[in-house]
């Protein structure tokens, strides 16, 4: 034959499915048990909370069907609509999902994902109660048992002679001496320590940062041999070292409003003016002023006011009983504590950290130019190696899993740590 009819010819025949995705979605039901067993109650009867529609079987949610997800199908539903769809949180993600799928326990089973997704864990802010309370520290009613230390930032970078200020507070009477220093180095800052201690006295205890100055060795040998015990703050908690805060605070504005550096009235030159202001003005959490409760009597500064001296020298009542005023003022402090205690609790739940928990530390990363927003708020894992007192943990690498030549260990509180997926976390 010179030519084949078309009809004669061999050709390969395509079979295309009805709908494919819905026979996807049967099979991945019918692998599931529990939906297995609920498809054949449904072909003998009606229920309230399910039903079957063309093969798949639905949750009844108002007068609306939300698809029954597989078991196993549920890690890709979560990924789909938290991982790659901007990291929200529990409401808006179970908002996403519940449009059109539904799963048992599905709210606790998001949180449970969201609370191990490493991006959530490194970038998003905290919210609802913070672990841990508010531990105050006892104050006694004798000055010189506990100094609060701490160098406050330069003051002006452009003044060659002096930058920095050692702030150093008696715990009980809030007595503050300020020394202006060229730098924040150890031989300076013992050598003020050195001159407190022979004009007032050397105290039992010495809490500071972590500063360099601070957890030298020579610092540490010079303490030693002069039997003071030292207590560092854990790393990134300002409140544990509440009092040089609270000062720190203060004095940039005073001294601002005392400098006049075109008459040469630098800063450092009005230190002790600001210092007698602080020491004489009435402290909220004693009563008294510092130097009263130290002393016995306000202090004489540089401004005179021949009014004031004369009221309180012949008119008012020359009370000096140091122990009555100090027992009071002691039991200022404690109302003080109980009142900050109370209303800082408010807001707090108790910490469930754990010996061997990894966690995430929180990154204090000062990196200059660095946009902060897009900075990780956590960084890890590390592992917890002892848990402390007060709220407080050591906390280093974990073990295999080293980033660095060094290892890592420092103590941390709760408030600046933060649960870290267990199962990942040797994923680097």
């Amino acid at each position: 034959m010179q030519h084949v009819d078309a009809l004669s010819r061999a050709t390969n025949i395509l079979v295309v499915e009805d709908n494919p995705l819905k026979l996807e979605l049967a099979l991945s039901q019918n692998r599931d048990s529990k939906i297995r067993e609920l498809r054949a109650k449904l072909e003998k009867m009606q229920d309230k909370q399910y039903e079957m529609r063309n093969g798949l079987v639905y949750r009844k949610k108002d007068s609306d069907l939300r698809f029954y997800i597989p078991e196993k199908m549920e890690g890709h539903v979560l990924r789909k609509y938290h991982d790659e769809l901007g990291h929200f949180g529990p409401e808006k993600t179970y908002g996403a999902i519940d449009k059109t799928y539904w799963f048992p326990h599905m709210r606790t089973k998001i949180k449970n994902h969201i609370r191990n997704c490493l991006k959530c864990i490194a970038f998003s802010p905290h919210t609802g109660k913070s672990e841990g309370f508010l531990h105050c520290i006892p104050k006694g009613n004798i000055p010189f048992q506990t100094f609060h230390i701490d160098h406050m930032k330069p003051i002006d970078r452009k003044q060659l002679i002096k930058k920095h200020i050692l702030v150093v507070i008696d715990a009980f009477t809030k007595y503050t001496k300020l020394y202006a220093t060229k730098t924040t180095a150890t031989k300076e800052t013992v050598d003020c320590l050195i001159q407190y201690f022979a004009n007032y006295s050397r105290p039992h205890t010495i809490v500071s940062d972590r500063g360099t100055s601070f957890t030298s060795n020579e610092f540490e040998d010079f303490l030693k041999e002069n039997n003071v015990r030292h207590v560092l703050i854990a790393t990134g908690s300002p409140k544990a070292n509440g009092q040089v805060e609270r000062i720190n605070r203060i004095l940039g504005p005073l001294l601002a409003k005392m400098v006049d550096n075109p008459t040469g009235k630098y800063w450092y030159k009005v230190l002790t003016d600001a210092e007698f202001a602080i020491n004489n003005t009435m402290n909220k959490s004693t009563g008294e002023t510092p130097s009263r409760l130290l002393f016995g009597v306000n202090q004489r500064g540089s401004s005179i006011d021949g009014i004031k001296e004369y009221l309180e020298e012949k008119i008012i009542p020359n009370d000096r009983d140091l122990e009555a005023i100090r027992n009071k003022a002691e039991k200022n402090i404690l109302k003080s504590q109980e009142y900050n205690q109370r209303y800082f609790d408010k807001s707090r739940k108790t910490a469930h950290q754990y010996k061997g928990d990894y966690v995430g530390i929180r990154n204090f990363d000062s990196t200059p130019g660095a946009s902060k927003k897009l900075i990780p708020e956590f960084k890890g894992p590390y592992e917890i190696a002892k848990v402390l007192r007060n709220d407080r943990y050591i906390i280093r690498d974990v073990e295999n899993a080293l980033s660095t030549r060094c290892p890592y260990e420092g103590t941390w509180e709760v408030s600046n740590i933060r649960p870290w997926h267990n199962e990942l976390a040797l994923v680097t």
